[in-house]
């Protein structure tokens, strides 16, 4: 079949065809493997996403990997595993982003609260589902958000929107500043003790000890609450 093709493009128009069928076919392999989604806390550009192949939580030679573009999307071509960022830059502030955020396999956005429903998954031993059912209870986070996929952003000012629906992103998107500010400051005061090593280290600590409060406690987490924060302080000194 490939030889009686071959055969076929005996003219410069007839290999143009036979080279537009081509780069349809690879392109068409190429979408069909490719990720698409977005980085947010606020949109973050220029961030390394890759897919993390072996679970070790860092980016090995021959993961898939991708950059951020101008608006905090990316594209992910092949790959398996969750999904982890590498600093980059707040587009509204233009601050530097230290650290990394994650999500489970198959997300199309990275935040922090994905962040925290992969810490809760592996933390507990759930399944992401179980793992983003609790957050989003302890959270009081309706049920209808799926937290993979939605961006609270881009929701809030949506002009078609329910007042209902515009509340519901802004609370998303405010949990989802909170959960930050708890990687950010208590994972520096954790660096700071010498607790943990670098403010990644800080920062993951901070996120599992707050996974580790949200799976054990009976009732809501109020991220805003000084209390919440020394026991996460806490419970990031004890592992």
């Amino acid at each position: 079949a490939a030889s009686a093709w071959l055969k076929g493009i005996t003219t410069d128009a007839s290999l143009a065809a036979a080279k537009a069928g081509v780069d349809k076919a690879v392109s068409a392999v190429v979408n069909a493997t490719a990720q698409r989604g977005t980085l947010a806390d606020g949109y973050i550009r220029d961030a390394v996403v890759f897919a993390d192949a072996n679970g070790n939580g860092v980016l090995d030679a021959g993961e898939a990997q991708t950059k951020t573009d101008a608006q905090g999307n990316f594209t992910l071509t092949g790959g398996s595993g969750a999904l982890i960022s590498i600093g980059g830059v707040d587009i509204a502030t233009g601050s530097a982003v230290n650290g990394s955020f994650k999500a489970p396999a198959g997300s199309t956005m990275i935040s922090p609260l994905t962040t925290l429903v992969h810490s809760v998954a592996s933390s507990g031993n759930l399944s992401t589902a179980q793992a983003e059912a609790l957050v989003k209870t302890k959270l009081g986070i309706s049920d209808k958000v799926n937290l993979s996929s939605f961006d609270p952003i881009a929701a809030a000012v949506k002009t078609d929107a329910s007042t209902d629906d515009k509340a519901m992103a802004l609370k998303v998107q405010s949990l989802a500043a909170q959960v930050n500010t708890v990687m950010g400051q208590v994972g520096a005061v954790l660096s700071g003790a010498g607790v943990t090593q670098g403010s990644d280290g800080g920062a993951n600590a901070a996120t599992n000890a707050l996974a580790n409060l949200i799976t054990k406690a009976e009732d809501k987490v109020d991220l805003g609450s000084s209390d919440t924060a020394k026991q996460i302080v806490k419970g990031a000194a004890e592992t």
